[in-house]
């Protein structure tokens, strides 16, 4: 049996956790993007402060056997669910589950009174099952410049 755990990210975590990043947009977008969108936001670089960002958000990952397998982090200053991925050979596993119910009770602690993402397409029924409502439909602008299908959710805590 595997050892699943939930540990604080570190900056020493940036790489990778930008490489599971990166493999999770590679197979779990691939059937709800064109091609060329999933191969240039994959190809996206790791931003020269991801780990100091994963700190200051105070990031979780999601280990098994001591290795990563998954993350996610959220914005307490405006309730945003900045990042769940989970690497695609640990889906539907109760991963990202694990994630996203510490990052509600983290909001819960900070007094938040509800949380809201912007969710890739091949994320709303992960979103939708943990009682997010979908609020529209609509484009994320990518740092790099190019837009991206998502859906507006939210939740009440």
């Amino acid at each position: 049996m595997t050892e699943r755990a939930l540990r604080a990210a570190t900056r020493a975590d940036a790489e990778p956790l930008w490489a599971l990043r990166t493999r999770a947009i590679e197979v779990s977008c691939a059937a709800h993007y064109p091609a060329e969108d999933v191969a240039r936001w994959a190809a996206s670089p790791m931003p020269p402060r991801f780990g100091e960002v994963l700190e200051m958000q105070r990031a979780l990952v999601a280990t098994a056997s001591g290795e990563p397998v998954g993350f996610g982090f959220l914005d307490r200053d405006d309730g945003q669910v900045a990042a769940v991925y989970v690497s695609p050979d640990r889906g539907r596993r109760g991963v990202g589950r694990s994630l996203l119910e510490a990052l509600e009770r983290d909001a819960r602690t900070a007094g938040l009174r509800a949380l809201h993402l912007a969710s890739s397409l091949n994320a709303v029924a992960f979103y939708l099952a943990a009682g997010y409502a979908e609020l529209s439909r609509s484009s994320f602008r990518h740092p790099d410049g190019f837009d991206l299908s998502c859906v507006r959710m939210e939740k009440r805590l």
